[in-house]
């Protein structure tokens, strides 16, 4: 079975469980929306997928339990033994994650950042460009590049 058919019967499943209609779980999803995702139309944004938890009273962990439990064939406890063990391996299922994902630069800046460092400490040190060039195996425009850039 495709993800979008077991998003399909856990949303119908739970929808009627809860006796609501597609129109109960509306909000800033439409009726029309719910229904193409019920027939396996549409896929749902992790917002919208919230929102229709909430309508439905149900924690978006337990429609995702069920949701895999159709994709897989096997049951809801199933599917939760198996994350719980995936998070433990990992030392994750009881540790505290950030509301914000870190921000990183991308290894390019990354790079040029320690190239600047680099190319500033040895200019500081009284290298010429040439001799910089040399010490650190890039060429000399790249030594001219980072000469007067600012240290991050």
């Amino acid at each position: 079975m495709s993800l979008r058919n077991a998003l399909a019967s856990a949303l119908q499943l739970l929808r009627t469980e809860r006796g609501l209609s597609q129109q109960d779980l509306g909000g800033k999803i439409t009726s029309q929306h719910i229904n193409l995702a019920e027939n396996g139309k549409t896929s749902l944004t992790t917002d919208s997928l919230d929102e229709i938890c909430r309508s439905l009273q149900v924690h978006p962990v337990a429609f995702l339990a069920l949701m895999y439990a159709a994709h897989e064939q096997t049951s809801a406890a199933d599917v939760l033994a198996t994350a719980q063990a995936d998070l433990n391996a990992m030392a994750l299922l009881n540790s505290a994650i950030n509301a914000a994902p870190e921000k990183k630069p991308h290894p390019r800046v990354a790079k040029a950042a320690q190239v600047t460092t680099a190319v500033q400490a040895l200019k500081g040190a009284g290298h010429s460009r040439v001799e910089i060039a040399k010490v650190l195996g890039l060429s000399e425009p790249t030594v001219r590049r980072h000469w007067n850039r600012p240290q991050p």
